[in-house]
């Protein structure tokens, strides 16, 4: 059962503010939207994701945000295993206390597709900072995700990004460690996504992403799916601000 909850919410697009940046919110009056499409492969199982979201922020100290991803297909050894369709609707709020520290809340309703999605919500929140050498910056997140009450399925989250910016052209390299537990079956897991990426302005306004993640241990490997090799995840994004 809980493996389930785990699949249907915890790949690279990530429920929380981590699906666009750890960086500070907007300024107010200002958005993004962002349209991206994702691949998975975890011999022998693949399956690809696209997705479209907007975030805004309504005051100088409050940023909103809300998801719609649709799953296009699992294969498992090749063939379909007809898990796909809508997934579950993720949206959230983030709220800049001071300038390099926010705090966001997460919920995701149980909206998707039967196939790979829990009639259950999801919560989570935490705690984002942000610090710059120059042309490094720093980001960090901890987060906690409730998946399911029934299961008592918790995860922890400790996330860090560093970001070099080279004027239009911004590298970046990460790491996102996941501690879970299901309390109703005394079962825990953990994991790690060691990611690499880049981020291209073309315009005052737009930007295109790409990342790679290598993502490991049981967390991924059993959890997330269901015994497979080590997830490799590759990452395509377009970014457009209004």
């Amino acid at each position: 059962m809980f493996k389930k909850i785990i699949a249907a919410c915890a790949l690279v697009a990530s429920t929380s503010f981590a699906a666009w940046d750890y960086m500070p919110a907007l300024p107010a009056g200002m958005g993004q939207v962002v349209v991206s499409g994702q691949y998975a492969d975890a011999d022998p199982i693949t399956q690809a994701d696209a997705e479209v979201g907007v975030r805004y922020s309504l005051l100088s100290w409050l940023e909103l945000y809300v998801k719609m991803d649709y799953r296009l297909f699992t294969h498992v050894d090749g063939d379909d295993a007809k898990v796909d369709g809508l997934g579950d609707l993720p949206f959230g709020a983030r709220f800049q206390f001071i300038p390099i520290f926010n705090i966001f809340v997460d919920f995701v309703a149980p909206t998707g597709d039967d196939s790979y999605n829990d009639d259950d919500w999801t919560y989570g929140f935490g705690l984002q900072h942000v610090s710059l050498y120059g042309k490094l910056v720093w980001a960090t997140e901890i987060g906690f995700t409730i998946y399911n009450d029934a299961a008592d399925v918790r995860a922890f989250n400790v996330a860090n990004e560093w970001d070099i910016i080279l004027g239009a052209f911004v590298p970046y390299i990460g790491l996102n460690y996941v501690y879970a537990f299901a309390g109703e079956s005394d079962d825990d897991a953990m994991g790690y996504d060691v990611f690499l990426g880049l981020e291209l302005g073309f315009t005052e306004r737009s930007s295109i992403d790409f990342s790679v993640h290598f993502m490991g241990d049981d967390f991924y490997e059993d959890w997330v799916f269901y015994g497979g090799d080590s997830p490799l995840v590759f990452n395509a994004a377009f970014f457009y601000t209004f």
